[in-house]
């Protein structure tokens, strides 16, 4: 993650939009990364089959966040939206945000004969039980998880893709034959969503860190990146050494910067557990920070992907908006960097 933005290296990392093709790009594994691509745009596209003018979306979401709490049905959040998907009002394994889902749940208002308002209250919830048949709670990590190789989080190594979707059952330049290997898609989530929660920061904070664990690596445990490679330089034939690994793809750097981390662990030295723990306490560090120093929720969301990019910048915004207030300071951000963040944000339903 880091190495690459230092290095001025474009298109390296999963799912970002590259204004630059490198001719290295084009090997075996081209149309991975073009269906990769096409799935990150596709999440771009919010217009598509609207249900909710801009005014009904925008109560819908407002009521949402609130009946979310009220009814009791924010804790079965991952089976709602794999229900949703089951119907075809959603993609299948897409996070959505606030906005998307209240999209999808006025899509299926209205296949159902219900006021298609996107607003999932006590008629709705009610039908949406009795066709679930939901008998507790989903997205809480389960008592039993089947398969892993930790007592804590334990996933399901996808068979074919031990490597994640790049790399297949290759295993990458340099990653010790002993790292884990990696998890089927979106097998994180629930997991961070629990976590998340459980910092007491908001639906905000829960939403960001979920959307940017999907963005990048779609909720993969232990993904390597696209162009993994830490081979020693007389090895690597030219190329930069790339170690950002896992969920949320922090490099070597990264990792050791976190607290508790030691200075010469790698990121595919944690188990299941600290490899999103360590990660989302990090980012709840900084979403406090923010809101402490009279930053709204969206200022301290923007602080996260804004030090998910680097760290200097993160310090930088926060500096300024402690003097200035985090609306200019977010102004001085140079304007590509604003603009994707906040498309990232819109996406999540944030904005």
């Amino acid at each position: 993650m880091l190495e690459a933005l230092d290095r001025g290296i474009h298109g390296y990392f999963p799912f970002s939009h590259s204004r630059r093709l490198r001719r290295d790009h084009f090997d075996d594994w081209l149309t991975d990364e073009l269906d990769e691509a096409i799935d990150e745009i596709l999440d771009d596209f919010e217009d598509v089959d609207q249900f909710l003018t801009a005014s009904q979306m925008s109560r819908a979401v407002q009521r949402n966040q609130v009946l979310s709490g009220q009814l009791g049905w924010q804790s079965h959040y991952d089976a709602i939206v794999r229900f949703l998907a089951s119907t075809g009002c959603l993609r299948p394994n897409y996070s959505p945000g606030w906005q998307d889902l209240s999209e999808a749940i006025a899509c299926w208002q209205q296949r159902q004969g219900l006021t298609a308002d996107g607003i999932i209250g006590r008629n709705t919830w009610g039908r949406m039980q009795s066709q679930m048949r939901m008998t507790q709670p989903e997205g809480s990590i389960p008592a039993s998880p089947r398969g892993g190789i930790t007592s804590g989080i334990a996933y399901e190594v996808a068979a074919g893709q031990e490597y994640g979707p790049r790399w297949r059952s290759r295993r990458p330049p340099g990653l010790p034959a002993s790292a884990r290997q990696a998890s089927r898609t979106g097998a994180a989530l629930a997991y961070i969503e629990q976590i998340a929660r459980s910092t007491g920061l908001g639906q905000t904070f829960v939403t960001t860190v979920r959307h940017l664990a999907h963005t990048e690596s779609k909720g993969i445990f232990a993904r390597p990146a696209n162009i993994f490679n830490i081979l020693p330089p007389s090895q690597r034939q030219g190329r930069p050494y790339i170690s950002a690994w896992g969920v949320f793809q922090f490099n070597r750097d990264a990792w050791r910067s976190l607290a508790g981390v030691s200075q010469t662990a790698f990121p595919w030295d944690s188990t299941p557990d600290e490899e999103i723990a360590r990660p989302i306490r990090k980012y709840a560090e900084l979403f406090s920070q923010v809101t402490r120093a009279g930053g709204s929720p969206i200022d301290a969301a923007r602080g996260i992907r804004l030090w998910h990019m680097r760290p200097a910048l993160y310090r930088s915004y926060f500096t300024s908006g402690q003097r200035q207030g985090f609306s200019s300071a977010w102004q001085r951000v140079d304007q590509e960097r604003r603009i994707k963040i906040d498309r990232h944000l819109r996406n999540a339903g944030v904005l």
